[in-house]
């Protein structure tokens, strides 16, 4: 090749990966946004965003809406990580529990109550037609014992969710993988969006909330990286990275850690 045309070609190239930048950035940010004031304060978000290398084709049939509630009723029947539940995340979602619904080029599979208290965590997840997916799940719903009012100066991180959701993404990317026949890596970032912006903390049911728990100001986004047709194998450590980063802020060791490279 000419000097040039190497040159046009690494051009192209920095700008190819500074759109996808953008739009991994831009499906984050959104987002953490929509769900901004849904919760009521003292509420935490655990966002977990993946989005293929090459994502898929806009000239490639679009997701069907019984396609996607079928790979997420896939990936409840199908765990990777068969470590015992403490709490339920994704399976709040299977089958009649949850409906499903049309979002900006994406279907939306949800929980949320549209009236009257909710009876199961809130949980959420957005599959894009370009494969990108979006999972979120409400941190410290049902963790506080019943009538306990959440503290006032901080939004709580229950880490038994934390785990659970990323054991249970384990099972999500690979359905969306094998149905949408992506063969690029996917890149997956994990991060905790609070109301209001409030410091975090981490409390679990059985230990409830009480002084001296650390207090982190927010906490560093995780990212990691699942290769091309990948395998149960190779999903397990990066489930476990993304967890161990979120809970390893706070000082806290993390149950998935076993499953590391």
């Amino acid at each position: 090749m000419a000097e040039h045309q190497i040159a046009r070609a690494y051009a192209e190239r920095l700008t190819r990966a500074a759109e996808w930048q953008a739009a991994f950035d831009e499906l984050r940010d959104w987002s953490a946004e929509s769900l901004e004031g849904r919760g009521g304060r003292g509420t935490a978000w655990l966002i977990i965003v993946a989005r293929p290398a090459r994502p898929v084709p806009r000239a490639a049939p679009r997701l069907g809406r019984e396609t996607a509630k079928a790979i997420v009723n896939s990936a409840c029947r199908h765990p990777v990580t068969t470590h015992q539940p403490t709490v339920l995340v994704l399976r709040v979602l299977e089958g009649e529990l949850s409906y499903i619904t049309v979002g900006l080029n994406a279907w939306v599979i949800t929980n949320r109550v549209r009236e009257g208290a909710p009876s199961r965590r809130e949980s959420y997840i957005e599959l894009n037609h370009d494969g990108s997916l979006v999972f979120a799940v409400n941190l410290p719903q049902f963790t506080l014992p019943s009538g306990e009012d959440p503290p006032p100066e901080v939004a709580i991180v229950n880490p038994y969710v934390v785990e659970q959701a990323c054991a249970d993404l384990e099972a999500l990317v690979l359905q969306v993988l094998r149905t949408r026949r992506i063969d690029s890596p996917m890149r997956v970032q994990a991060s905790v969006a609070s109301e209001g912006q409030l410091p975090l903390t981490y409390v679990t049911r059985e230990g409830g909330y009480h002084d001296g728990l650390p207090v982190q100001p927010r906490l560093r986004p995780v990212t990691a990286e699942i290769p091309a047709g990948a395998t149960e194998e190779e999903t397990q450590p990066a489930a476990a990275e993304l967890a161990a980063g979120v809970l390893n802020q706070f000082g806290r060791a993390c149950r998935l850690a076993r499953y590391a490279q």
